[in-house]
């Protein structure tokens, strides 16, 4: 087994072994000295004025380092004010004055006060390495969300063969759902695909797919070809363990839609207030490369609405474990098709969460028939 396998909280298998032993090694210094404290005699006795002067004193070079090397160096004057805060308050003068008595330090207390200070600065330089890397995260992921809106933009479309909405909703910076739209003067192509898991990784995969997908559509490439060389390329350069489902439509003015799917669930097609299901034919994309893609013809009319989501929509769960499922999906789209399509997008995503939180990227497609 090893060492990050063992490693229960996940914050920690993140962290750099250098960075644990910093760790480990403060928390020894800055505990280590208790039993010797409890075992001394404290003495002498101090005045509660004292006490608290000494405390501020104290604790205000603390915070001072810690804020020279976290915040800015600026601070260091303030170490430099409060040590003559420090060195004031032992005055003689002044101790006379809050009540406090002195006497020579023994080695104890000249150990624990070099263990706890030791400690306390290996605690600053882990929490300030750590947040260096927090901050270097942060803009990683930050970057990553910008590149994941610019791959997957809001689909607002009003074609003169079909009116096309979209959105994505990925459940971290980057997701790994697409939605497209390619229009020509020949045709319209729009495409929802979904990668296994999300994250960066599945983003990367994503992107990929995106990119493989328009370089064949400028070549106006029959859409089951589109497909066919998609599959082709995730299985070449794809682990196992990963794949992604999709469907692909066509649009050419005919009175029938064009359409390939790759393991994905039923296409929700309305008309007149009536939804019938478009099933998949096909094992998913990155499976095996020579799966034998085919493609159909749907016959559609002016008016029909076809609807395409991901499963983070119908598998949203509530507190109880239970999912939303596909027919209240369903059934919202039948009863809602007549409305403007972003409408009925907003509507439905109100649906899903209202029934539980995200927790996988969350994509819908509309289309309707012009």
């Amino acid at each position: 087994m090893s060492s990050e396998s063992r490693i229960r909280d996940p914050l920690f298998r993140m962290i750099p072994h250098r960075s644990m032993v910093i760790f480990f090694v403060g928390v020894f210094f800055i505990f280590a000295p208790m039993s010797m404290l409890f075992e001394s005699t404290i003495s002498p006795s101090r005045s509660p004025l004292a006490i608290m002067l000494l405390m501020a004193a104290s604790g205000g070079i603390a915070i001072c380092w810690a804020a020279t090397f976290m915040i800015s160096r600026w601070f260091i004057a303030g170490i430099v004010a409060m040590t003559f805060v420090m060195l004031a308050i032992h005055m003689p003068a002044v101790q006379e004055a809050i009540g406090m008595e002195t006497r020579a330090p023994g080695l104890d207390a000249l150990v624990i006060v070099a263990s706890v200070v030791l400690g306390y600065i290996l605690f600053i330089v882990f929490i300030a390495g750590q947040g260096r890397q927090t901050v270097e995260l942060r803009n990683e992921m930050r970057l990553a969300r910008q590149i994941h809106d610019s791959l997957v933009p809001e689909i607002d479309d009003d074609g003169p063969r079909v009116q096309v909405y979209g959105v994505s909703r990925p459940s971290s910076e980057m997701g790994g759902d697409l939605i497209d739209l390619h229009r020509t003067a020949e045709a319209t192509d729009v495409i929802l695909a979904d990668v296994s898991g999300h994250g960066v990784r599945a983003g990367v995969v994503m992107a990929m797919i995106k990119a493989t997908i328009r370089t064949r559509q400028m070549d106006s490439a029959p859409l089951v070809d589109v497909i066919r060389d998609l599959n082709a390329i995730l299985t070449r350069l794809t682990d196992s363990g990963l794949f992604a489902t999709g469907v692909a439509m066509r649009f050419d003015g005919d009175a029938a839609m064009e359409i390939v799917t790759a393991g994905h669930h039923e296409v929700v097609h309305v008309r007149g207030g009536s939804a019938t299901l478009i099933g998949n034919d096909h094992l998913p994309l990155g499976i095996m490369e020579e799966t034998p893609f085919a493609s159909r013809r749907i016959d559609i009319t002016s008016g029909d609405l076809i609807a395409v989501y991901t499963d983070g929509l119908n598998e949203t769960m509530d507190t109880n474990g239970r999912q939303l499922g596909h027919d209240t999906i369903r059934s919202h789209l039948a009863r809602n098709a007549d409305g403007p399509l972003a409408q009925v997008a907003a509507t439905l995503l109100d649906v899903v969460g209202a029934h539980g939180k995200q927790g996988d990227d969350q994509s819908l497609l509309l289309v309707r028939v012009v």
